[in-house]
């Protein structure tokens, strides 16, 4: 033991000698005994700060070119102190204390960067906030400071149970700016769900409706969401094919009129999809969930769990506005829809407030997107062929951001790959830069074995390695892992698998992957009964799949004492989920 110790402070003293020793970095700024150092790089800047020359930090990240993208210190040493490389268009900036008290400091330049530069040296109470303002005085970003400005608990509610068992709602604020607001901070409604194994948690981030289902071994499985204020109801569909209607509650005025659901989930009962309602009965967002029943043996340690937390995906589009050619539009609330001749149902993205990292779709020979207010044209790079320049344009857009986003489409050859863009401004500075253009992977499969729609199938993603999962599917992937790594904590567990229980077609099978050397597992029934499962030879792992009886599965077993319990149903009671399990 004391080996290790003085190796991980050896590996301490080095990391943290070598660390203010970057390359050729420059000064670029100092300020009240502090001194920033930093080096640009192609699309990359790396800064150290030092206070009379002693180390405090190091960052690298992509060149700021948007205020509301500055790449910040954590220090290391000096934990209040704040450094930042910010976008070339700004030039104060302005603290805001924890106490509310605001002061406004200099921001630095220096020849050759792309980047300006802000220290705020540490002194009680400490920066909440960091505004960026223009040469006329404009805002136009904001950072949050050391002193932090989230309160995860705050107006916590309990909706059901306990703090040790049960679900609360609360909110959340953060920083999410608009093209109206540049320091908007929203309120966002959260829901939590705690059982004596964990817990899980959704907020209203990315999604305006978001459900949890937790497994509880020692109890029923537990449901918490968070939905719109038009959501009369969660129906739950059962893996014993029923459905529960979950009425949605009213919370307090503070989460602006978001709803919440809290409920236990029937004993021994799946949950194969969940679908937000409205008064009428209409279903306005869905999402499969695929949840083991509940009532399984509690391990006492981690070897899995049967909890998700995901999203509800709206059900219908907005309805689309043809922006420029064959570009199209709408809005979902406060979010912006943008689409190539059609418009998906799906949760869309926030009004871009910058161009810094441009979202581009592409359909065939068609590529567009929205861009900021302050995008003039945009050129994409292709892996064949000179670039293509096209202006941005307002276009025939007349929605909640009308006059406040651009648009953009362009005309590609179908065999070229877009791999890169840069946006600029009307005075032609870079505005933005895609380092990754449209990837379109391609994704093949290969069934490794069927019987009667169930069996397992090989799917490689370009770019990635092959992955093995069951039909017919959705169900877990297990992929090949180059270089694993060995564990240095906690229990080694050599063998994970996967029962998948279909409904259609109605049956069951358990499959994994083991190594060349490994005993392949077998699954325990009720009564006594063993199934052993049938090695698929790869070129790395092997895959392994077991074919299930209409029977009770109480285990999954392998050599020695590898084993893990299971209280899972025949698939004729229940059907529709899948549970994992390493042991």
């Amino acid at each position: 033991m004391v080996s290790v110790s003085r190796a991980l402070l050896v590996a301490v003293v080095l990391l943290a000698w070598a660390a203010p020793a970057q390359a050729k970095e420059t000064t670029v700024a100092q300020y009240r005994g502090f001194t920033l150092h930093a080096s640009e790089r192609g699309n990359q800047i790396c800064m150290t700060l030092r206070r009379e020359r002693r180390y405090q930090g190091t960052q690298c990240g992509r060149i700021p070119r948007s205020p509301h993208r500055p790449v910040s210190i954590s220090p290391d040493v000096g934990w209040n102190n704040y450094a930042a490389a910010i976008a070339g268009s700004i030039r104060t900036a302005e603290i805001e204390f924890a106490n509310g008290r605001r002061q406004r400091v200099p921001t630095f330049g220096k020849r050759g960067f792309t980047a300006r530069f802000v220290i705020l040296p540490a002194s009680p109470p400490t920066a909440k906030f960091i505004r960026f303002f223009g040469a006329r005085g404009e805002l136009l970003g904001i950072d949050g400071g050391p002193a932090g400005y989230i309160d995860i608990f705050a107006n916590q509610v309990q909706l059901l149970g306990d703090r040790d068992a049960g679900v609360t709602a609360n909110t959340e604020v953060r920083l999410e700016a608009s093209p109206d607001q540049a320091d908007r901070l929203v309120n966002h409604a959260c829901v939590h769900v705690v059982t004596g194994f964990g817990g899980n948690g959704f907020c209203d981030f990315d999604s305006a409706n978001g459900i949890i289902v937790k497994g509880n071994c020692e109890g029923p499985n537990l449901v918490g969401a968070i939905v719109a204020a038009q959501v009369a109801a969660v129906r739950l569909t059962l893996g014993g094919g029923s459905e529960l209607v979950l009425p949605a509650r009213d919370l307090p005025a503070v989460f602006g009129g978001r709803r919440a659901v809290a409920a236990e989930v029937p004993a021994a009962e799946g949950v194969v999809a969940a679908a937000a309602v409205d008064a009428s009965g209409q279903v306005v967002a869905r999402v499969p969930l695929g949840l083991a029943p509940g009532g399984q043996p509690c391990a006492g340690e981690d070897r899995g769990d049967d909890d998700v937390d995901v999203p509800l995906v709206p059900v219908a589009a907005p309805p689309a506005v043809a922006v420029v050619g064959e570009l199209v539009a709408g809005d979902q609330g406060e979010r912006l829809c943008v689409g190539l001749r059609t418009l998906p149902a799906h949760t869309c993205a926030s009004p871009p407030v910058d161009s810094d990292r441009p979202r581009l779709l592409r359909d065939g020979e068609l590529v567009g997107g929205a861009l900021s207010r302050d995008a003039e044209r945009i050129t994409l790079r292709l892996d064949r062929g000179a670039p293509v320049t096209v202006r941005a344009t307002p276009g025939a857009y007349g929605g909640v951001w009308a006059g406040k986003v651009r648009f953009f489409i362009a005309r590609v050859p179908a065999d070229a790959e877009v791999v890169g863009a840069i946006v600029r401004n009307a005075a032609g500075t870079v505005i933005g830069i895609s380092d990754r253009g449209v990837p379109r992977p391609r994704e093949t499969s290969r069934v490794l074995v069927e019987r009667g729609g169930l069996g397992l199938q090989l799917i490689r993603r370009e770019g990635d390695e092959p992955c093995v999962t069951a039909l017919p599917g959705p169900a877990p992937r297990y992929c090949t892992v180059r270089n694993p790594g060995s564990p240095i904590d906690g229990p080694i567990r050599r063998y994970s698998a996967t029962i998948a229980v279909s409904c259609a077609p109605r049956g069951a099978v358990a499959y994994g992957r083991v190594a060349d050397e490994q005993r392949l597992p077998e699954v325990l029934l009720e009564g006594g009964g063993i199934v052993r499962a049938t090695r698929i030879p790869l070129a790395d792992k092997d895959a392994w799949i077991a074919y299930l009886p209409d029977a009770r599965v109480l285990g999954l077993r392998a050599a020695g004492d590898e084993a893990v319990a299971l209280n899972l149903p025949p698939a004729s009671v229940q059907c529709g989920y899948t549970a994992s399990r390493s042991f």
